[in-house]
């Protein structure tokens, strides 16, 4: 919505945050947000270049998508054993 200079404040029904709104308090989230940035620095770099052409080619798009701040949506399939989970580590280490 930002990139069409709109937000969701301007809809009169949409729920506002209370102004005592308090950080994440929940330890599961805290958790999950817990990232070792080093680590997914190094598995990114490392594994980067163990990918195929095709997964290089889909994995420059998806990127291409996310630095341009560009919408889409992405599905890759395959058969098992073809590297999509492979693949969908390698981007979540890049962004």
């Amino acid at each position: 919505m930002r990139w069409n200079g709109s937000s969701l404040s301007v809809y009169e029904s949409m729920p506002k945050l209370p102004a005592e709104f308090k950080p994440i308090e929940n330890v599961l989230i805290l958790d999950e947000l817990n990232y070792d940035l080093h680590e997914l620095q190094a598995t990114h770099d490392r594994d980067i270049l163990k990918m195929t052409d095709e997964q290089k080619k889909i994995y420059d798009e998806i990127i291409g998508a996310v630095v341009e701040v560009r919408c889409g949506m992405f599905f890759v399939y395959g058969f098992g054993g073809t590297g999509k989970i492979f693949l969908w580590q390698i981007l979540s280490a890049a962004v």
